[in-house]
């Protein structure tokens, strides 16, 4: 679960777009359907990931994925191979946080 962390933010996100351009065309039920079962799957990736990081040694529970590189700046020509990643991390104050 802890490299799935990516999806925590981006299926209420992915939710609200469908909702946004479909909502009109949709049941109340099913617009409704869409919101609370997009919450509840990153709420149940968050739990799993949270009980994964649980399971790491008390020393190494820090994890961090990176998803996308944000600035490829060595490949622009502007020096060495400095590139600034896009990614999430989970640790355990935010693992306390994800679940509040």
């Amino acid at each position: 679960m802890l490299k799935l962390i990516w999806l925590i933010p981006l299926l209420p996100a992915a939710g609200v777009v469908l909702n946004g351009i479909f909502g009109r065309r949709l049941s109340l039920k099913a617009v409704g359907t869409i919101a609370c079962g997009t919450v509840l799957v990153a709420f149940a990736l968050s739990v799993g990931a949270v009980l994964e990081l649980a399971e790491l040694p008390e020393g190494l529970r820090q994890f961090e994925t990176d998803v996308a590189t944000w600035l490829p700046l060595g490949q622009l020509g502007m020096g060495s191979d400095l590139t600034i990643p896009w990614g999430f991390g989970l640790d355990p104050l935010s693992s306390v946080l994800l679940l509040v």
